[in-house]
């Protein structure tokens, strides 16, 4: 039989610790703390192989959370490792081993507590941890500048509003033109001309020049300002807006900059399928890759969007029943890229132009039919990244036309004096009218 030993490793900035359990979640020797240098992974090493020959493993299976970065060292270490000492290495997800600790009712959490929550992870969830694939190391590498450039967008999305605060007190009036968000116009104006004061005094010479700024706005402006009830502002919170708007404008450029290197450096099969697809451009087919990973990890559309909460969902009790909505557990990140990729298929696809307008027809506004076409887009992906072939709209309406055709099979194979019965059962039930009226509309289309 063959023996296993089960290494959690919990890890901290500069450390981790160590514990090692066997299929009795039994402790093997006592749990050690090592650092994050050579000497401390060289120890490791010398450690695992003193072990396996102690305690007579054939394998180690190693685990270690997620930690934003910290845990990068020691994974890449192990990883490369693996046939030399016969290990394996998986990265957990923090929330399963929080909780696992919960679930033993644990009362005092230590690093060497968290280090055995993750042994007892990985012996209770061995199979299903096992068949994760090991990642891809480029696109490891990959996500990393990807999540550098969100960064970026998440400083920028707070300096502008930052600045909306500012000028909701030097010129509230120009937000006007900001309801949809801060306008590049508007943020170059501000930089030389950052209240209404200065706005007031400017030749229209000047303020044609900045690019999207027409005549006829020019003299809205002016009038805007002219009757302005913004606070007079000094030298100083001038000098803040003019240094805001600079900031964003400089961020800006850094964005589109980064955007277009990861482009050009990062390629693969999985983005290329994608970027096949009419409205999905390159750009939002890395994003979408970066926050799949890897497509075998879940076992269907449906799972998948799930897992990034772009599914409906709807809450029930008793006679109420509130309205479905998106469930938005999961990846943000994935939502505001599949938000992006959505609106543009709804543009420039056909196929997916054709579902939205489906759904508008329905009663749907532009936000539930969007939602709609994100958690379709969704399952989308998972085909075309599962198959590894481009989107075939045709398939893809041949699926539709297969699942409605079951669903009147299964209807028509119900036994119709069976439904008459329930109705008649609902009749003489002492259940609400909402109940009475939900239940008999669901019924209804199904009798004869």
């Amino acid at each position: 039989m063959t023996q296993i030993g089960y290494l959690g490793i919990d890890v901290s900035k500069g450390y981790a610790d160590f514990i090692l359990l066997n299929d009795s979640k039994e402790t093997l020797g006592k749990g050690y703390k090592l650092y994050d240098n050579r000497q401390g992974h060289e120890s490791l090493f010398n450690r695992l192989q003193a072990a396996k020959v102690k305690y007579g493993l054939d394998q180690i299976i190693c685990g270690v959370e997620s930690t934003g970065g910290y845990e990068n060292n020691w994974y890449n270490s192990l990883w490369e490792r693996e046939k030399q000492i016969s290990i394996i290495i998986k990265r957990l997800n923090p929330k399963g081993v929080k909780h696992q600790g919960a679930s033993k009712m644990t009362r005092t959490i230590t690093d060497q507590v968290s280090a055995r929550n993750i042994s007892l992870q990985l012996i209770e969830n061995k199979d299903k941890i096992l068949q994760h694939p090991t990642p891809d190391l480029k696109q490891s590498q990959a996500r990393r500048y990807y999540r550098y450039i969100q960064t970026l967008n998440q400083q920028k999305t707070a300096m502008t509003n930052r600045l909306e605060k500012l000028v909701y007190s030097a010129f509230p009036e120009l937000l006007c033109y900001a309801r949809h968000g801060m306008p590049n116009w508007m943020i170059k104006l501000l930089l030389k001309y950052p209240d209404y004061q200065s706005i007031k005094k400017a030749k229209p010479s000047s303020l044609v020049k900045i690019k999207g700024i027409t005549k006829d706005k020019i003299v809205k402006l002016k009038s805007l300002a002219q009757h302005s009830v913004g606070q007079p502002t000094d030298v100083l919170l001038a000098r803040t807006i003019s240094s805001l708007a600079q900031q964003i404008i400089e961020i800006t450029e850094k964005i589109k900059e980064e955007k277009l290197f990861l482009q050009q450096h990062y390629h693969s099969e999985q983005v290329s399928l994608l970027e096949q697809t009419k409205g999905i451009g390159k750009y939002s087919a890395i994003g979408i890759v970066m926050e799949v990973e890897n497509v075998e990890r879940f076992e269907s559309g449906a799972k998948m969007a799930s897992f990034f909460g772009v599914h409906p969902v709807f809450k029930q009790s008793g006679d109420g029943k509130v309205k479905a909505r998106m469930s938005k557990q999961g990846s943000a990140s994935y939502r505001s890229t599949i938000y992006m990729a959505a609106r543009n298929v709804c543009i420039h696809n056909p196929y997916f132009k054709e579902i939205y307008a489906k759904f508008r027809a329905k009663g749907m506004n532009d936000a539930q039919a969007i939602g709609a076409i994100m958690h379709k887009l969704t399952r989308v992906v998972f085909g075309i990244l599962k198959s590894k072939k481009p989107f075939d709209a045709q398939v893809d309406q041949n699926n539709r036309n297969k699942k409605l055709q079951q669903q009147k099979s299964k209807l028509a194979q119900m036994d119709q004096k069976q439904i008459l019965k329930e109705v008649e059962m609902i009749k003489n039930a002492p259940c609400s009218s909402r109940t009475f009226k939900r239940k008999k509309a669901e019924l209804q289309p199904q009798t004869p």
